[in-house]
């Protein structure tokens, strides 16, 4: 079996819980969370409504989310979000240059400091979702890329990705 924390081999894995998620982890990721022992396991999985535990199946756990409250059907803003593209800096640069404006008279339209103009149109800072909208629909332009549904070619590897792919440890 392949360790859920850094994707290590391991014939003995252990079962943690690391924020309301149980993992299967090597002996080198068991520090990352706690320990969960058989009558542990059972009782988080029957709280959670998975029932009996699913490590036979070798799947990873997921934290599930609460039920919604409105009743229709969940609305995920995720779903509708693209992605800041990478060009992002120029294309607010050659907009605000099409339309003729300063980078002081963008800001004061924008109600936003020019420092921030600044370090976005020189790519040192990357506009939060408000900024962002105002900067487009201000200017005219997308600032946003659809993400690709293209899957992770893993070159070879037997597994999937493990959180150890995706997070850097702080030491």
């Amino acid at each position: 079996m392949q360790c859920e924390m850094c994707g290590a081999d391991t014939d003995d894995p252990t079962t943690i819980q690391t924020e309301g998620t149980q993992l299967e982890v090597c002996s080198n990721c068991t520090e990352f969370g706690t320990v969960l022992h058989d009558e542990e396991r059972e009782k988080t999985n029957e709280s959670s409504g998975t029932g009996a535990s699913d490590s036979a199946g070798g799947g990873g756990k997921t934290k599930q989310s609460p039920p919604s409250s409105g009743g229709g059907p969940s609305h995920d803003p995720l779903d509708e979000m693209g992605t800041l593209a990478p060009d992002y800096d120029s294309r607010v640069r050659n907009a605000r240059e099409n339309t003729g404006t300063t980078q002081e008279e963008l800001a004061d339209e924008l109600n936003e400091k020019l420092s921030l103009i600044r370090k976005i149109e020189r790519g040192e800072m990357r506009p939060d979702e408000d900024v962002r909208t105002k900067l487009e629909s201000e200017l005219g332009v997308s600032l946003t890329e659809e993400v690709s549904g293209e899957d992770w070619d893993s070159e070879g590897s037997s597994g999937g990705y493990t959180v150890g792919d995706i997070i850097e440890r702080k030491d």
